[in-house]
Formats: C-alpha cells, sequence, structure tokens
C-alpha cells in the first residue's frame, strides 16, 4: 500500500495522508449543496472536510492505495455492473456520494457501528474498485472535454511526490556531487 498522499484542503492548504489516515476517510454529511463531502483526518484529531472537486480529487487519489491488492474478476465484474446500473461514471459517482447508506444494493452497506458508516476503506471491495475507476473515468473525460488545469495540479502533485521518494534513499554525498557537477551548476 502506498504509505502517503497529498491532497488540497478547501482552503487550498496541502494535506499529507498517511495509509492509517486514509484508511479513516469517509464519505461525509452533505451541506445541502449537493456537493460531495469527504472527511479526512486533519492535525491534532481534527478533521479536515473537503468538497467539491477537491472531495472527488482526494477520493480518487485515496481509493487506490485502498484497493492495491487488486481484485478479483468477480469483484471487479459487479463493479463494472454497478458502474452502469448508476447510470455511467459520472451517475455512479452521484449516487455513492448522494445515497451511501442504501442496504441491499451493491453501492455500499452499513457498517452497524457508529461513525464507521461511509468509511471509504470499510466499503465492499466491489464498491471501492467502482469508485475508484469511475471517478477515473471521470478525470479522463474532463481531460477530453478541455479541462486540463485539474489534471495539471494532479502531475503536478504526483511529481512532487515522486521527487520525493526518488530522494529518499540517496545518501547526501550523492545530493552534493550531483548538484556540484550537474550541468545546471556549471551555468
Amino acid at each position: 500500500m502506498l504509505r502517503r498522499v497529498k491532497v488540497e484542503g478547501d482552503d487550498g492548504r496541502s494535506l499529507m495522508l498517511h495509509a492509517p489516515a486514509m484508511r479513516l476517510a469517509r464519505f461525509g454529511e452533505s451541506d445541502g449543496s449537493g456537493a460531495p463531502t469527504l472527511v479526512v483526518p486533519g492535525s491534532w484529531n481534527a478533521e479536515e472536510v473537503l468538497t467539491g472537486e477537491r472531495a472527488i480529487r482526494a477520493a480518487a487519489v485515496i481509493l487506490p492505495p485502498l484497493n492495491a491488492r487488486g481484485a478479483k474478476e468477480g469483484v471487479v465484474r459487479d463493479a463494472a455492473d454497478a458502474i452502469e446500473d448508476g447510470g455511467g461514471p459520472e451517475g455512479y459517482v452521484a449516487a455513492a456520494w448522494g445515497d451511501r447508506t442504501r442496504v441491499g444494493t451493491r453501492l455500499t452497506r452499513p457498517m452497524g457501528r457508529a461513525g464507521k458508516e461511509g468509511v471509504l476503506a470499510l466499503l465492499p471491495a466491489s464498491t471501492r474498485v467502482a469508485l475508484e475507476t469511475a471517478l477515473h473515468e471521470e478525470e479522463e473525460r474532463r481531460a477530453l472535454d478541455g479541462d486540463l488545469a485539474g489534471l495539471v495540479a494532479m502531475w503536478r502533485a504526483a511529481e512532487e511526490i515522486a521527487a520525493i521518494s526518488d530522494d529518499l534513499f540517496v545518501p547526501s554525498a550523492w545530493a552534493a556531487f550531483k548538484r556540484k557537477h550537474s550541468p545546471e551548476a556549471e551555468r
């Protein structure tokens, strides 16, 4: 499982979510506007409530690590059927956020314990896979429609995380050598 992901808070700050925090992310209560909300652990036991596009982007980066083990063929088939039954990716995502506690559907199931309802990591595997698939299909559709600003922001965040991970195991002496002898240093 990916150890951490970076998401953007509603106030524009970057939030680094480690694996335990990703497992606690959950659907939030609607604020009445119909915008999707996602609640993630913040600092000092506080919770951050993400709304709208930020909630959707956060779920899109949180779900892949939660689904990192992959899925069996039956789970993938159920996920595909659920997306189709939901009217496609956009309809499925709206249904998942809007009615996250319907009993007896492929969408979600109540967890039976207070505070656990809507926790992404506790959703059935087919629901998590369907949400991840639908969210990423939505991103691709927006890109094809010309909305590249969101993809550029996600690309930059991914590059920043990649740069951090690239330097995790590099000895400081090697980093200093590279800085001294890189083509940029000669300019």
